[in-house]
């Protein structure tokens, strides 16, 4: 019953520090927003590789007619090889930072785009596709 406890104990931290992944750091920052990277929650799976993302804007955007958001929280995934872009997930805040009121929750449609050069997605591509080590599924 002991090692059956200390492994429950066991599971439950090792789990925990993945759902609440928090080592973001900063991969582009352009005149309209910075781009953070939780380094702890990247993954891959065969050609896919995702992690969490802040865009931290640095004007308002519009979420719609009423609603201006400056912060954003979402799962980017990027298919290296098909140099190919969506959100799976996305909240919107409307304070940098994740800060004050969460405005939105999800995404309507998850759309798959391919990455233009020069861009804030291409930085996030360029750094998630270098990762040597990113955890498997």
């Amino acid at each position: 019953m002991k090692n059956t406890s200390l492994a429950i104990v066991w599971l439950f931290l090792f789990f925990s520090t993945q759902v609440f992944a928090i080592n973001f750091v900063r991969v582009s920052e352009n005149a309209n927003m910075i781009v953070y990277i939780d380094v702890d929650s990247i993954i891959k799976d065969g050609e896919y590789i995702s992690a969490n993302e802040i865009r931290d804007y640095k004007i308002p955007m519009q979420l719609d007619k009423i609603k201006t958001y400056r912060s954003s929280l979402g799962v980017a995934e990027i298919d290296c090889k098909g140099n190919t872009h969506r959100i799976a997930f996305l909240d919107t805040f409307e304070l940098n930072g994740l800060k004050g009121k969460r405005l939105s929750h999800g995404v309507q449609e998850p759309l798959i785009a391919q990455i233009k050069p020069n861009t804030m997605t291409a930085d996030v591509r360029d750094f998630l596709c270098a990762q040597v080590t990113p955890r498997k599924i």
